[in-house]
């Protein structure tokens, strides 16, 4: 949570205020699916989003490329690759 408040939200809310997008096109709730290799490092995310508009998408991925602190999953006591299912709502507020 510490990550997305510091790292993510603020990436989604600098691309909104650059963009004039119809609000029915705003993002309420970001999903991605991060991909955890056996040594605990993220190495690589998937955004099914549509929305995420390409330069969005690169940062939100290269932000999640750092994100450190994983513990890797674990299978008969040995760490193995998996997947971790990202989620985060995003508010927009009214000026």
């Amino acid at each position: 949570m510490k990550h997305a408040q510091d790292k993510i939200l603020p990436l989604v809310s600098a691309f909104y205020k650059n963009v004039d997008l119809d609000p029915g096109n705003w993002i309420t709730s970001l999903w991605a699916t991060l991909y955890i290799n056996k040594r605990g490092t993220v190495v690589d995310v998937d955004i099914p989003d549509d929305r995420v508009r390409g330069s969005l998408r690169q940062h939100l991925c290269d932000e999640f490329l750092k994100m450190k602190g994983w513990k890797p999953a674990r299978q008969d006591s040995q760490p193995v690759c998996a997947t971790y299912p990202y989620t985060i709502r995003c508010i927009r507020w009214q000026d």
